[in-house]
């Protein structure tokens, strides 16, 4: 047996993932949407986004991923339904998706990155009923731990669902995830619902360790930290740069990150020519349009609910501008109130206020 190749190996792991997924995803959306091609429910999902359409394929991983992982409108999360933990799907389709981000961006890859996609690809098929696949997958999973010479059952440890506490004793970014409610389907209750996507939390994927994130000046680290970053902005975007952060430390396991690491997780988001962050310190997509952006996510359960000055101020000003076009009679007082509500609810306070200002600000200056 020749030197054991780690792209080589997660080459070969997408490429089963690429021919067993699609007939799978199919299938189901069959159950639901008789008649309907997959990849046109991601093209609503774009639109419903405030994205320029994708050209998507069928075999194409990372499409097919993004229908594991995303909330799909009013079809909620078809492949999570039955399944235990809560949102398990989700949870291994957002690792592989990071793992996807790794490969598409030419970062370094190395044997234990090829056990952990090899492992969560295992039980992604598993879970999803396809027995030929997952044997195929546990077979590329074996090779990478014999190369690595780990024992096998070691493969159990590499999940993404699986984490320590860290030294101070806090709670897993596992656990802190699978305690989330599975939000419910947007419903005619919701004045505007129907045909907005509402806000979800993306889902904490355990990809590192402490130490690792201290390590943040070597190369590998790095990318390995921007294809989190996409990830995550991909999912929640925008969003603030410090609920990003946030995410990133539980991400490693991490429970509090002290002023100085911090400062540099903030400078690699920053640095990342995958996302930008704004004035007002939110954190987008690179390739989405702000100026044409016109979208606000909705609470859907109490899983999505958001306190509005933790929400872009465009997001804001969307909201109150589609709500006073629903009724031009909602004014002043009853209309900040309106977008409280659709955001979640809550009082007043005044970083409430501030975020309404704010708001308020942008939507005359779009005026002028």
């Amino acid at each position: 047996m020749g030197a054991f190749d780690a792209h080589e190996s997660v080459f070969r792991g997408f490429e089963l993932l690429r021919r067993r997924l699609d007939p799978l995803i199919q299938t189901r959306i069959d159950a639901l949407a008789p008649g309907v091609g997959w990849v046109r429910v991601l093209e609503e999902m774009d639109r419903l986004k405030g994205r320029s359409p994708g050209i998507y394929g069928p075999q194409d991983p990372s499409a097919q991923l993004r229908m594991l992982t995303e909330r799909l409108g009013s079809l909620g999360f078809p492949f999570d339904e039955g399944v235990r933990p809560a949102r398990y799907v989700s949870t291994l389709a957002s690792d592989l998706r990071i793992a996807r981000n790794n490969v598409a961006h030419g970062n370094p890859i190395d044997i234990h990155d090829a056990i952990r996609m090899h492992d969560s690809s295992t039980k992604l098929l598993g879970v999803l009923g396809d027995a030929d696949g997952e044997r195929e997958a546990a077979g590329l999973r074996d090779e990478a731990i014999v190369a690595a010479g780990e024992a096998l059952t070691h493969a159990d440890d590499v999940g993404p669902t699986e984490a320590a506490a860290d030294e101070d004793g806090d709670a897993s970014a596992a656990d802190s995830a699978t305690s989330e409610a599975t939000p419910a389907p947007v419903s005619g209750e919701n004045p505007l619902g129907a045909d907005r996507l509402p806000w979800q939390q993306w889902r904490v994927t355990l990809i590192g360790g402490k130490e690792e994130l201290e390590n943040y000046k070597r190369r590998v680290v790095r990318e390995k930290l921007h294809a989190l970053v996409e990830e995550i902005v991909e999912f929640e975007g925008p969003l603030s740069l410090d609920r990003l952060v946030d995410l990133v430390r539980r991400s490693y396991g991490v429970g509090k990150l002290h002023t100085k690491r911090r400062a540099a997780v903030e400078r690699q988001v920053r640095v990342s020519e995958r996302v930008r962050v704004d004035r007002d310190g939110f954190v987008w997509p690179a390739d989405l349009d702000v100026d044409r952006w016109r979208v606000f996510r909705p609470a859907s359960g109490d899983a999505s609910k958001r306190l509005l000055y933790e929400i872009s101020p465009l997001e804001v000003a969307n909201a109150l501008d589609a709500l006073q076009s629903d009724d031009p009679s909602l004014d002043g007082e009853a209309l900040d109130r309106a977008v409280i509500e659709i955001f979640g609810g809550g009082r007043k306070v005044a970083a409430v206020a501030a975020r309404l200002a704010d708001a308020h600000r942008l939507r005359s200056s779009a005026r002028e």
